[in-house]
């Protein structure tokens, strides 16, 4: 790989993340790619990609509660914090803040023992490239994401052709699921 297309794996470049982009259900069935944004690339000297594989059969309703329990997490945090400053003026003392913090680590609790096996199903592959030093590096197994991904980007293909069927997306799914195998599986739950 040259230092020219270090910014591109297998298809994908690195841009900043939309950060509405996740609220959409997407139409990939399997899971999805994370590129680490171009801000934290520069800083950092790597490019991050990270391919998240569900487990074969995982339908809508489990894809959405994962997104429900990122989201939670990042946003109930945020509501929390607005919370504490409005009840500061409400309730003084530590009785509003406890309240808060409560809530805040129900409803997380909550989401995290709903999605708990859908996460733990969860296949990744990860692969950071070096931008800086020695450009083209790559730390992880490069050849493996890459194939993963472009067999994932095929399949996406022909669904969106109709020329697969439910069945035959399935099987090639499952295959891309199991050549990640456990082996690869990173303990990052989330």
């Amino acid at each position: 790989m040259s230092s020219a297309d270090n910014s591109e794996v297998g298809g994908f470049r690195a841009r900043s993340r939309d950060p509405l982009a996740y609220l959409e259900p997407g139409s990939r069935a399997w899971g999805g790619i994370n590129i680490s944004d171009a801000v934290a690339a520069h800083r950092s000297g790597f490019l991050r990609y990270r391919l998240e594989v569900l487990a074969p059969g995982t339908n809508a309703a489990e894809r959405r509660e994962l997104r429900i329990f990122r989201l939670v997490r990042v946003w109930g945090a945020v509501a929390a914090f607005v919370a504490e400053m409005l009840a500061g003026v409400i309730w003084p003392g530590g009785v509003g803040i406890l309240a808060i913090i409560g809530c805040y680590l129900v409803v997380v609790f909550y989401w995290l023992l709903r999605t708990s096996r859908t996460r733990r199903s969860i296949r990744r592959a990860s692969i950071a490239v070096i931008l800086r030093g020695e450009p083209g590096g790559v730390i992880g197994d490069f050849d493996l994401f890459v194939d993963c991904v472009n067999s994932l980007r095929e399949l996406d293909s022909l669904s969106a052709d109709g020329t697969v069927s439910p069945v035959a997306y399935e099987l090639s799914w499952s295959r891309v699921y199991s050549r990640l195998g456990p082996s690869s599986n990173s303990t990052h739950a989330g």
